[in-house]
Formats: C-alpha cells, sequence, structure tokens
C-alpha cells in the first residue's frame, strides 16, 4: 500500500515533477493497461516541453502545490499478498488507476496534474495573494484577505487546491488554525480525491496540523477513495507520535481499508514493533484476516520481521493459519528465504505438512529457491508420504531451477529419484514430463543429470524420452550420459510418429550426435524402407499448422526418412547424412526420391555408388555382429574381452576418442 500523500522535500524549495519522472521505477508500469501507459506518457512529455520554456525560479518565489495521484506509476506495496492473489491484487490497482487529469489554473499560478494519491510540489511564480499567505504561514496577511470579505470557504476553480487543504499539506498550523476558526465547517472538507485536511497532515505526519484538526472536531475515521484512514498514513510514515495522537482521540484501530488491512498490517510492514505494541494495546485484534485471508503474523513472516512475529506468537497468534491460497506463515517465510523465522516457526510448532493449493510443502518452495539451510531444517519434519500425496517431489523443483546440492542433499535423505509428477502436475507440462531427470535435460544440466543418473534415475520413464530432448538440444554431452545409463535410442514421439527412429529425426542437422546414436544401437535400416521404392512419389504433404491439429479423432500421419531429407531444412545436408547412415546399415536400396536428391550434386555420386555396389564382408560381419547385442546392451561391447582394435571396429570408433 503506497503512501496516500508524499511531500518531496528538497530546501529551500521542492523537486520539480521533471526530476521525478527521471528518478522514478519503471518496473511499477507493468500493472497499468496500455492506454494507461500511452496517457503517462503524453502527459509526461508535455510536462518536460513545459519545464524546458519556464523561466527560472527565483529564490524569492514561494513554490506552488500541484496536486497529483501517484507519480506516474502506481508506489511498490508496502507488503504483497501472496502469490496467488497477485491477479486480483493488479486488477484492483488497474481499478484505482483510471483518472488522469492535466489542467492549468486560469490564474496561471497553480499547476493541477491528478492521477490518485499524491501532491507534488512544483516551482511556479504565484500571484495568488492567499497561496503565498500559506505557503509564507503569514497568519498577519491572511487575516487581512479575510477582513476585507474574501469568502475562503470555496474553491475559486475546479483546478485549485483549497487553502485548507494546502495548509495541512504544508504544515501550515496557523494558518491551518486561522481558516478553521473563520469556517469550522471546512474542518473535513474532501478533496477531488477525497481526502480531508486531516488525511493530507496524517500523510505527511504533520504532527501540530494533526492537532490543530483534531482539536477542532476532525473526524479521525475518515478514509480516502483507497479507504486508508489517517491512521493507517500514520503507521505507514511509521511516526509512532503520529499513530499515539490518533489513538488518543479514539480513532478505529480496526478500521479494514484497502485488501481489509487494518493499520496494524502496515506497523508490522514497516517492522516497526513499538507502533505495534502501541496498536494492540488499544485493542488492536491480531487474527483477523485481510480479503486474501492474510493474517497480521503471516505478514511478519513473510516480511522476515522476527521480533514482531515472535510477539504476536507469545499473544496467542494461531502460526498454522492458511491464506486463501493454501499457503501458511511457514510456508511464505521459506519462500522469502527467512531462514531465521522458519527455525523460529519450527520451534514454535509450525507444521510443516500443510500443502497449499497448489499441492506444494515448505520443503518443495525450499528446494525450488536453492536454500540448504532451510531444506535442512525443513528435512526431519516433512513426511515423505505427504510428498507423495502431493503428487511432486523437491528433486523435480531443485532439478528444474539447477540446485545441484540441494539436489544431493535429498537424494542423501533417501527420496526417490524416480518419483514420478501426478497427472495434475504433469497437465501443465506440453511435454508431460513427470521425472525430475526430465526437468534436469530441459534446462542441459549436465551435473544434476549425471547426480541423477549415477543415483538410479530411470531415462526410460517419460512419456517423451528425455535422450530425445538432448539431440533435440544439440546437448551432445547430456546425449552420451544418457546413452551410457541404458536410454532407449529407438523411443518414438508418439503425437508425431515417423517411419524410422525419432533419434534419427532429431539429430539430423549433427552428424556427430547422429553417429553417436547410430554407434548405439538405433536402426539405420529403418530409413530406408520406402513404400514407393524406385517408383513415383507423391508431392511431400505441406507442414500443418497448429490450427490443423484440433480436427476431432485426426490420426497423425505417419513421416518417411526421405520426406525430410528432400525439405528446405535438410535438402543441403542429404549428402552427408545418407554417407553417415550407410556406415551403419547393410545392402540397402535407395529409393527414387532420395537418389534425385543426391543427384542433385556431382560431389555426391560416390555415396550412390556405394549403396548401390554390395558392401565388403568385414562390414556386414560387423552388423551382423552387432545386430545380436540390441540397442539396450551395444554399449556393453567396449567391455568385451576383445582386443581393443577389433572392439573399436565394432562400435565405429576407427581410432578417435568418443
Amino acid at each position: 500500500m503506497a503512501a496516500g500523500l508524499q511531500r518531496h522535500s528538497n530546501a529551500p524549495g521542492f523537486e520539480s515533477a521533471e526530476r521525478m519522472c527521471v528518478e522514478e521505477d519503471y518496473s511499477l508500469y507493468g500493472s497499468l493497461s496500455e492506454d494507461e501507459q500511452i496517457c503517462l506518457a503524453i502527459e509526461q512529455s508535455l510536462q518536460e516541453l513545459a519545464g524546458r520554456g519556464a523561466p527560472p525560479h527565483k529564490p524569492g518565489a514561494a513554490p506552488v502545490l500541484a496536486v497529483t495521484g501517484r507519480s506516474h506509476a502506481p508506489a511498490a506495496p508496502t507488503h504483497r499478498p501472496p502469490a496467488a492473489n497477485d491477479v486480483a491484487s493488479r486488477s484492483n490497482q488497474r481499478n484505482e488507476q483510471q483518472t488522469t487529469e492535466g489542467l492549468a489554473s486560469r490564474q496561471g499560478a497553480r499547476y493541477w496534474r491528478s492521477l490518485p494519491r499524491q501532491i507534488i510540489l512544483e516551482h511556479r511564480e504565484s500571484t495568488d495573494p492567499v497561496s503565498l499567505a500559506i505557503e509564507n504561514d503569514d497568519v498577519s496577511m491572511l487575516q487581512r484577505i479575510i477582513v476585507t470579505g474574501t469568502d475562503l470557504s470555496k474553491v475559486q476553480g475546479p483546478d485549485t487546491v483549497h487553502p485548507v487543504h494546502a495548509a495541512a499539506f504544508l504544515n501550515k498550523p496557523r494558518c491551518l488554525r486561522l481558516l478553521l476558526q473563520k469556517y469550522p465547517q471546512l474542518v473535513n472538507l474532501r478533496s477531488r480525491n477525497n481526502e480531508t485536511p486531516l488525511t493530507l497532515a496524517s500523510g505527511t505526519c504533520n504532527l501540530e496540523c494533526m492537532k490543530v484538526l483534531l482539536g477542532m472536531g476532525a473526524s479521525p475515521d475518515e478514509c480516502q477513495s483507497y479507504k486508508e484512514t489517517p491512521l493507517h498514513q500514520a503507521c505507514e510514515c511509521a511516526n509512532i507520535e503520529a499513530v499515539s495522537l490518533l489513538i488518543k482521540f479514539n480513532a478505529n484501530v480496526n478500521f479494514r481499508g484497502n485488501h481489509g488491512h487494518t493499520p496494524l498490517y502496515e506497523a508490522i510492514s514497516k517492522n516497526n514493533l513499538d507502533m505495534v505494541i502501541l496498536l494492540m494495546s488499544a485493542g488492536a485484534k491480531m487474527n483477523v484476516a485481510n480479503d486474501y485471508g492474510v493474517s497480521p503474523h503471516f505478514v511478519a513472516a513473510e516480511c522476515g520481521h522476527l521480533a514482531i512475529l515472535r510477539h504476536l506468537v507469545s499473544l496467542g497468534a494461531d502460526i498454522d493459519t492458511e491464506a486463501r491460497n493454501g499457503a501458511t506463515a511457514l510456508y511464505e517465510a521459506t519462500k522469502n528465504n527467512h531462514g531465521d523465522v522458519v527455525e523460529f516457526l519450527l520451534s514454535a510448532g509450525a507444521n510443516a505438512n500443510k500443502p497449499t493449493k497448489e499441492g506444494l510443502l515448505p520443503l518443495h518452495i525450499a528446494a525450488s529457491n536453492g536454500n540448504e539451510e532451510i531444506v535442512c531444517l525443513l528435512l526431519p519434519v516433512t513426511k515423505k508420504a505427504r510428498i507423495k500425496r502431493c503428487g511432486i517431489s523437491p528433486l523435480h523443483l531443485a532439478a528444474k531451477n539447477g540446485h545441484y546440492d540441494v539436489l544431493q542433499i535429498l537424494i542423501n535423505s533417501g527420496f526417490d529419484v524416480n518419483f514420478q509428477l501426478s497427472d495434475d502436475h504433469s497437465f501443465f507440462y506440453e511435454d508431460r514430463r513427470t521425472t525430475a531427470l526430465y526437468f534436469a535435460v530441459a534446462t542441459t544440466d549436465v551435473d544434476c543429470a549425471e547426480l541423477l543418473l549415477e543415483s538410479g534415475a530411470d531415462p526410460n520413464l517419460d512419456p517423451i524420452n528425455p535422450l530425445l530432448v538432448a539431440i533435440r538440444l544439440h546437448a551432445r554431452p547430456l546425449v552420451g550420459l544418457l546413452l551410457a545409463h541404458g536410454a532407449d535410442v529407438n523411443a518414438c514421439v508418439a503425437a508425431h510418429p515417423t517411419a524410422f527412429p525419432a533419434a534419427v529425426m532429431f539429430s539430423l542437422q549433427d552428424l556427430r550426435t547422429l553417429q553417436l546414436v547410430l554407434r548405439h544401437g538405433v536402426s539405420g535400416e529403418a530409413c530406408f524402407r520406402c513404400p514407393f521404392g524406385g517408383g513415383k512419389h507423391p508431392p511431400v504433404p505441406p507442414k500443418r499448422r497448429n490450427s490443423d491439429d484440433t480436427r476431432a479423432n485426426a490420426q497423425p500421419r505417419v513421416v518417411h526418412f526421405c520426406e525430410l531429407l528432400v525439405s528446405d531444412e535438410l535438402e543441403s545436408w542429404a549428402g552427408p547424412i545418407v554417407d553417415v547412415l550407410l556406415n551403419f546399415v547393410t545392402n540397402v536400396r535407395l529409393c527414387s526420391r532420395i537418389k534425385e536428391q543426391l543427384d542433385s550434386y556431382h560431389e555426391w555420386s560416390p555415396i550412390i555408388e556405394m549403396a548401390e555396389n554390395p558392401r565388403p564382408l568385414s562390414h556386414l560381419c560387423r552388423m551382423t555382429i552387432r545386430s545380436m547385442f540390441k540397442s539396450q546392451r551395444m554399449r556393453l561391447i567396449d567391455s568385451l574381452p576383445l582386443p581393443k582394435r577389433l572392439r573399436d571396429y565394432l562400435l565405429h570408433k576407427y581410432g578417435e576418442d568418443d
């Protein structure tokens, strides 16, 4: 929750809005719609042009009040609701940011630019005697204006700041007192942004003005458009004197403001223990949740304010209450990496086995963050049976984010490296992945993948084999690692059926990877089995678009090797690809489409001759021996009690390192 009104001071005057534009945080524009961002950009450009043409500020000239909303962008909240509620929060912020006004006063002395919730002072020469009197706190001058019969109870124009509001905001208690003595009915006068004089004074913690207003009957519970009372704003300013003053005048300490926040939420978010104690001694309730189901102690845990959390727990706060998304204080402290808070909550008996609506435990989020300290704190109190019911293992999240050390801690603690995601969790991934190994391969994390494989991870459990993913990503070290641990080289992709191994399809643009999978037993013979043989081939059908895949009960068409070989992406690779494949097959016949493609380059004619002539007897013997091993045992050839030269020949190594 942003401060209702912010004063930008820099003696002797105030900074211009132009400088504020330079210093603002552009990350805050994310919650604005495109139309709102365009409006802000136009307004900012106009202001910069006006600033370049304005005369320099004279030392004696008084700064003039300009009332605006937030400085071009919504201020960052002091504490955020749970992640599940972020969408609702942003929606509320957009609803709050829909007015943008740019008006110049008729006198030319004031500039009113209205975006909700902020007042900015700009250096402009003022000829308005009332403004000058208030700016200089000149009570005598103001008295003379009143005596002349000028009615200051009414504003001269829709774009002009009322004198009472100006005096309250600028901390001019003497002028404020004079105005209220003359016009007592203005004590709760509301501005265009629905702010009272007390709201303005509280937003900048102008104690003297607050005393004047409260002493003359100002209501301490009048809130502005954003449902923030003066007490909310005083807590947000972390001014305990202002808070004490408002409580003395019976301000409602349990007033539910924006999103259901009470002043206690603001005091906690500011990490002000004394203010928390003061509010609670005045009757503030600590077990009242906001609109997101978040209680005050939840905010303390989320923000890492341990002293305040200890105080609230000592007074009986229920540490296991849940927000609407199912998160507990322990979960939020873990998510924000507050190890000391996690340790305290566990010592106070917090339940580490309460899942969120997404089915995640604190241990899951600790593993996802890679926080070894918190993982070690949570491991002894987290039940593996509860994790199993969640349908996702901390191993998945550690592997997904590349946290090797956390992964090792979890494996050493006995977590199953072959634990598979439940259908509910797997559904969120287009490839329907299920294992921690798949996550490691998908991020090309060789270290995590090796750790999982060495710990017994099965590389053949996922609907799409991790080997195919590694090949598709051209991650040759991962390909070799998976093959060495028994990955199925003949795995297929059900959604994209081919008449030849998928491993070949994904490695056609990387000849070294193609050789690697062929050495490990992938079938090269299937690439040359074409139903049309030497006859005429039908035209290659166009590529499917996403919209073409929506037909009900449509069966995917089987793709043949020769179709891919003549595609735009591979036609220039056809010769080298066929050359590599011929070294891993016996006598085969090239179909007419492959021949036609090879004939298109004169340099590829020896490849056609190799395919049409009988293969050497030594090569046929090699292929016969290899066929006896099958693909899953091909890696065992290197351990046979045979001369190294013969083993290398069987593995097509030809003397180079592999």
